[in-house]
Order: C-alpha cells, then sequence, then structure tokens
C-alpha cells in the first residue's frame, strides 16, 4: 500500500464547506485504488490541513493524479485554498485496522 499526504493550506472561514465536500469527492476513486482517506484539521484557525489518502499502489496514486476526473473534482476547492497544496508520497510501513 502507499500514500498520498496532501499539505493543503485553505482560507479558515472556509474549511467547514470542505470538510464537507472532502468525503464525497474522495469516494469517487474508490474503484480506483483508493483504500482509505482522510482529512486531518490540523490549525483551524490557519487553515492548516492534511488530506492523506491510502492506495493500492504507487501507480494509483499516480493514476489519479493524471485522470481529468480529479481536476474537474479538485475546482471546488481552489476557491477554498489559500496557497497551492504540495504532496508526498510514501509506502505504508504498518497500518492498525
Amino acid at each position: 500500500m502507499h500514500a498520498r499526504v496532501m499539505h493543503v493550506t485553505m482560507k479558515p472561514e472556509c474549511l467547514d464547506q470542505a470538510a464537507a465536500a472532502w468525503p464525497k469527492a474522495t469516494a469517487t476513486f474508490k474503484d480506483k485504488g483508493l483504500h482509505a482517506g482522510y482529512m486531518i484539521l490540523l490549525d483551524r484557525e490557519a487553515g492548516k490541513v492534511l488530506s492523506v489518502t491510502i492506495w493500492d499502489s504507487e501507480e494509483s496514486i499516480r493514476s489519479n493524479e493524471n485522470d481529468g476526473a480529479l481536476k474537474e473534482l479538485m475546482k471546488p476547492f481552489h476557491e477554498w485554498f489559500a496557497a497551492d497544496p504540495w504532496s508526498e508520497y510514501g509506502e505504508v510501513g504498518a497500518h492498525v485496522d
């Protein structure tokens, strides 16, 4: 399994809208290798968020990123961003169900 950790800074007043939209948008990739996803609010006042998604492979992550559907799903989120998000990738070393 592999993970994508997206570091996001959002406009604080938009966090609740983003949190409401994130599960539906992310769930659309369940049939494309996505196992699980979490939106973690690190600092509500500063708008700091982590989007952590767990995938069956790095290839699934890259395919998702290159898919036009992801770009369409991300459009509403762009107006909520205070800065451009950036991502890190890694192999899942251990997990607990």
